[in-house]
């Protein structure tokens, strides 16, 4: 047989097989289960990394976005302001945003837990009172929330919810 030929025999096989796994064919011959179960596990490994890291990652991104803009941008002299008006220098050294980027991780993970249970408005609003409304309860007791600057945040923050849990959710495909 020419080379040509079998090499597209072998690929019709390895349709033909692969179509069997997708179908849920078990098969007698141990080699060839073997076989299948390694391409069902690459399958559901690249599912997972579909449906679980990947949403987290882009929320995880959209969330750093969102934040660095909004308080690098938008309401950064609050924040100066007073924390000047509290003698104090506002912490923005790199490690300060390196932490505000494994908060924007935790709060990605937060929001793909949320989503597996409830809807995307549910998700949205729980998560937006578990990240947000709780920091602001204790910055703001702790006397170092400028309060003029939640006229922008919360609708900003609702905005940046939304969009995070609309990311797992696309992804989860919910």
């Amino acid at each position: 047989m020419p080379p040509v030929k079998s090499f597209l025999h072998f690929f019709v096989i390895l349709y033909l097989f692969y179509s069997r796994i997708k179908e849920g064919v078990e098969f007698e011959d141990p080699s060839l289960a073997s076989l299948s179960n390694k391409i069902t596990d690459k399958d559901n490994d690249m599912n997972m990394i579909k449906k679980t890291i990947l949403p987290v990652i882009l929320a995880t991104a959209w969330i750093s976005l969102s934040e660095f803009v909004r308080n690098e941008f938008l309401v950064k002299s609050f924040w100066t302001d007073h924390y000047k008006a509290l003698g104090l220098t506002f912490p923005s050294a790199p490690i300060n945003g390196a932490l505000w980027g494994v908060w924007s991780l935790f709060f990605a993970v937060a929001i793909f837990i949320l989503a597996k249970k409830f809807t995307l408005i549910q998700t949205t609003f729980l998560s937006w009172f578990v990240g947000f409304v709780l920091m602001w309860v204790v910055i703001g007791n702790l006397a170092v929330l400028p309060y003029g600057l939640l006229v922008y945040a919360i609708p900003l923050s609702i905005l940046e919810s939304f969009i995070a849990a609309w990311i797992i959710k696309y992804f989860q495909g919910k």
